[in-house]
């Protein structure tokens, strides 16, 4: 059992695999792991997690240049531009707090993207978030979520990543809904349940 190297695996597998850069980069470090290794076991892992990223279907990139979008389609909302990089991130003016999604505008690859925030006295390590939509259940899951320590001590777990072809469908449900959401962080520690208003439906919409 080679305990650094099946370590130096995990931190791999925890990289969102956004775009073809990233998957190559893995792709290529888990190659030479598995050569560095006599780990029979971690060689099978790896192999079976590199055809898994395989089939990832990736975020649908798009060339958007923010200088020439007319800013009246923004009165809504608050942009964050840098203008050396050409790149904006555009937020919605309100409700950015348990789960919303934002753009991410530059002149190569556009796309959406999600972030969410549990505040609370305790841990509980998110790893999904579950919503129960008409009935029926939808997961998001989430990789290397970011973790604080707040004035109080009080803690904040953030997340923030693409949102992939296969989510679509999840964010569409969410925007179709005529009611509250009831959410759940689900952790490996713990749960934290709460709702989404119709308010910060109509954010995300």
């Amino acid at each position: 059992e080679d305990k650094s190297k099946r370590q130096l695996f995990k931190a791999y597998k925890s990289v969102p695999i956004e775009n073809s850069k990233i998957r190559t980069f893995i792709s290529d470090n888990l190659d030479k792991l598995s050569k560095e290794t006599k780990d029979s076991i971690l060689i099978s892992d790896i192999e079976k997690y590199k055809k898994s990223i395989d089939t990832i279907t990736l975020p649908d990139f798009k060339k958007v240049d923010y200088e020439n979008v007319p800013k009246e389609k923004f009165k809504d909302y608050n942009v964050s531009y840098d203008k050396f990089k050409k790149s904006a991130f555009v937020t919605h003016k309100k409700y950015k707090h348990k789960f919303y999604i934002y753009l991410n505008l530059n002149e190569e690859t556009s796309h959406i993207r999600m972030s969410s925030r549990y505040l609370d006295n305790n841990w509980i390590f998110t790893e999904k978030i579950i919503f129960i939509i008409d009935n029926v259940n939808y997961e998001l899951d989430f990789l290397s979520p970011e973790r604080d320590v707040l004035n109080g001590g009080s803690v904040r777990e953030s997340t923030d990543q693409a949102v992939m072809k296969n989510q679509k469908k999840i964010l569409k449900a969410i925007c179709n809904s005529k009611s509250d959401i009831d959410m759940r962080f689900q952790g490996s520690k713990g749960v934290y349940d709460t709702k989404l208003t119709l308010k910060e439906i109509q954010s995300i919409k």
